[in-house]
């Protein structure tokens, strides 16, 4: 969806947003930086696209009262339509980022504020406006030859191989609001996450990635969670729901919830239970779940990896299970030990 293969950048504006809780100022650069030396644009075009190369998850600006009231959805759209040059647009980023900069876990650094051209997305060329703070230090050794021999210095700067904070806003006209992909390599804990919550505020976008991702959730906790409550089930049984689940949205492409629920569930009463918790976990999360759309591959491997398929017996035994349930019996022995029998026709 995101192509940034062709990218090169436009406008490029530095400034520094300090932390208000400890007492860190805002240092706003006069100058900005039009025309690059080809491999100083290389190297910065690294630096800021490629944690953003892979992206699959997209997001939308967002306030709840009204879209216009968020500012950094605001100040892009300016930039986009041409009502705001570049240089004011930066500033005022900045500034709204230093004044959303007031939980202690947050650190200062150094913001970059960068205009993209080239960018494409869903086959069309778009602007794309680039936000990215850099917070980390790393410590570096330059080496100098003189005299026969090497002199050496200890300085810190920027790792252009990581990224700490970014995102690529896109001017998607087309979809009617803007887009953006973003990232957060710090700051994980609830309370701090300032940046994608406080700072841009952002909601997902309504699209087949989260529409299949947020499906999948919905049938994992309702099998993990919910199930065992309402009906008697077996780990092993369990386990077989879950592979029913990822695999229908494997070997499909498109999703439609009757088919699902029949090839799953089957049975009546649990097709019933699984609608009730799907109502009460969308309001619950605010999801918005479409009962027919085109399944993303992307989302579908991302959900597979917490789709566990392990039955663990003590400590002595972990099961596999990825095919027929009808093949594993489970049983008690006259001894009261439990087990299970598995049938197969070959070894691999």
């Amino acid at each position: 969806m995101l192509d940034l293969s062709n990218i090169s950048l436009r406008q490029l504006a530095i400034h520094f947003v300090g932390n208000k809780h400890q007492d860190e100022s805002l240092y706003l650069s006069t100058n900005t930086f039009n025309s690059f030396a080809e491999s100083i644009e290389l190297d910065f075009v690294q630096f800021f696209t490629s944690p953003f190369q892979k992206v699959a998850e997209f997001y939308n600006f967002y306030h709840a009262t009204e879209l216009g009231f968020n500012e950094v959805n605001a100040f892009c759209n300016s930039f986009f339509s041409g009502k705001m040059l570049f240089p004011e647009v930066a500033e005022k980023l900045a500034i709204t980022l230093f004044e959303k900069s007031n939980h202690p876990n947050i650190s200062g650094g150094e913001l970059f504020i960068a205009s993209f051209t080239g960018t494409s997305f869903n086959g069309e060329s778009v602007d794309a406006l680039g936000i990215f703070k850099s917070e980390q230090k790393d410590t570096f050794i330059k080496l100098n030859k003189a005299d026969g021999g090497y002199q050496y210095e200890l300085d810190k700067g920027i790792n252009i191989n990581e990224m700490d904070k970014g995102c690529i806003v896109l001017n998607t006209p087309g979809a009617g609001k803007l887009t953006v992909c973003v990232l957060d390599n710090t700051n994980k804990s609830k309370e701090a996450k300032f940046w994608t919550d406080d700072f841009l505020t952002l909601i997902n976008c309504q699209d087949e990635f989260h529409f299949t991702k947020d499906y999948l959730d919905v049938a994992r906790q309702f099998v993990t969670d919910r199930m065992p409550e309402v009906f008697e089930l077996s780990k092993a049984d369990k386990i077989d729901y879950l592979n029913k689940s990822i695999n229908y949205f494997k070997k499909n492409n498109h999703f439609a919830e009757e088919d699902f629920l029949q090839d799953v569930f089957q049975h009546g009463e649990v097709i019933e239970k699984f609608n009730e918790f799907k109502d009460q976990y969308s309001a619950t999360h605010e999801l918005n779940l479409d009962n027919s759309f085109e399944i993303s591959n992307q989302a579908v491997k991302q959900q597979a990896r917490v789709f566990k398929s392990i039955l663990k017996l003590d400590k002595n035994f972990h099961i596999y299970i990825h095919g027929n349930k009808e093949l594993i019996e489970r049983g008690t022995d006259p001894d009261g030990r439990k087990f299970y029998k598995i049938y197969y026709e070959r070894e691999a």
